[in-house]
């Protein structure tokens, strides 16, 4: 058996769920176990199934439904993707805040964190297509001056997640090999490596493959992946005719602040507003899920 074989399976066998933080504690309080931790700095990632109730996923749902229909000043790149939606919205301005993803992110980097980015992401059904291997600290490091990977990404499925609707596949524990460097090509291929430099090439996407094996969480709408920066990750097409929606963030320590870039890329796509984020009460998404209008059921 490879390393890492017996985790090429879903759910909650994985990990178990984030311990939920009455309002009246600090986002700072150590709500991941020591096991938690342990496994996210040996595979680089975390799965919490069912993290947020059906009611509070319900309610991200319509508000990603609504704001990928409005669209928001030039921040929606295509049909699918939607920039900054925390600083549109007060449900998602929420959901970054939120002591059941804010906790972990302060405890896993070691400091106050910030939003770094968010976006809201749709792979419409049947049209959508393959995201490559990449991990994200090499655009961030390489684009944006991310001094460290000291930041944790964020997946919040708005919808069941199942192997046929291109959830994100991981290499568990390719984090530890540390920022990839592409392999460089001067032949005919040069224009097609300069438009793939931030993807991990598939020679050395197979050797972790071997090395590590792989592993893609699926679960519930409302489930919350973790995952460290450099782990090398994935996610297939959108094979049903129903659209999967997905909530991304990362959260940034703020003494990793990103350094100066003479052609930086716009606020809403990379923060250099280093401002703590103070947490919201861990029921305020449910509260507005008890307010719903049975049209919206």
């Amino acid at each position: 058996m490879k390393p890492h074989e017996a985790q090429v399976r879903v759910g909650s066998q994985d990990i178990a769920g984030v311990r939920q933080i009455p309002p009246s504690e600090s986002a700072a309080a150590e709500c991941l176990t020591p096991e938690q931790v342990r496994q996210y700095e040996d595979v680089g990632y975390l799965f919490l199934s069912a993290c947020f109730s059906e009611a509070e996923a319900r309610v991200m749902k319509l508000e990603c439904k609504r704001l990928m229909a409005e669209g928001n000043d030039g921040r929606q790149s295509g049909l699918d993707v939607l920039w900054a939606p925390h600083t549109e919205s007060a449900i998602f301005d929420e959901l970054v805040r939120h002591p059941r993803l804010l906790g972990p992110s302060i405890q896993l980097v070691g400091s106050d964190v910030y939003v770094f980015r968010s976006k809201l992401h749709t792979k419409i059904g049947f049209a959508s297509e393959m995201v490559p291997w990449h991990q994200d600290y090499k655009r961030w490091h390489d684009t944006d001056g991310l001094p460290s990977p000291r930041i944790t990404s964020i997946a919040v499925f708005l919808d069941e997640i199942s192997e046929f609707n291109g959830g994100l596949t991981l290499i568990p524990a390719s984090h530890k090999e540390g920022l990839l460097l592409p392999l460089e090509r001067s032949d005919v291929f040069g224009a097609a490596f300069e438009k793939r430099r931030f993807d991990v090439d598939l020679e050395t996407v197979g050797r972790l493959i071997e090395k590590y094996g792989l592993v893609q969480p699926r679960g519930p709408a409302g489930s919350v992946l973790i995952f460290a920066a450099n782990l090398v990750h994935a996610s297939g097409p959108n094979m049903t005719p129903w659209p999967r929606d997905m909530a991304l963030l990362a959260h940034n320590s703020v003494e990793n602040a990103l350094l100066p870039r003479s052609d930086p890329r716009p606020e809403y796509k990379a923060s250099r507003t280093v401002s703590p984020l103070t947490s919201v009460s861990d029921d305020a998404l449910s509260r507005r899920a008890s307010s719903l209008t049975s049209e919206h059921v």
